[in-house]
């Protein structure tokens, strides 16, 4: 988990990004590592520009933990992007 961590302050400081440092040391939120690697690939296509498909993956990762607060919330932010 704490790789994963790591991907994704890497990936939110590339696409400029703030994150708090008490966001970063809450943790994933989830316990699910299938729902934390569809998180972390949608941010990697976020940050490709790819839209669609990281709502896609956050959707996905939301379906492996429905109590996903961060795949939630990215998902909603992009809904605005997808028309």
């Amino acid at each position: 988990f704490s790789l994963t961590e790591k991907l994704g302050e890497k990936v939110a400081k590339k696409i400029n990004i703030a994150a708090s440092r008490a966001d970063l040391e809450k943790g994933t939120e989830t316990k699910s590592l299938d729902a934390i690697m569809s998180y972390s690939e949608g941010l990697v296509l976020l940050e490709k520009g790819n839209y669609k498909m990281a709502y896609e993956k956050f959707l996905k990762a939301i379906e492996f933990d429905p109590t996903y607060e961060k795949a939630k919330m990215k998902a909603d932010s992009l809904k605005p992007l997808l028309g």
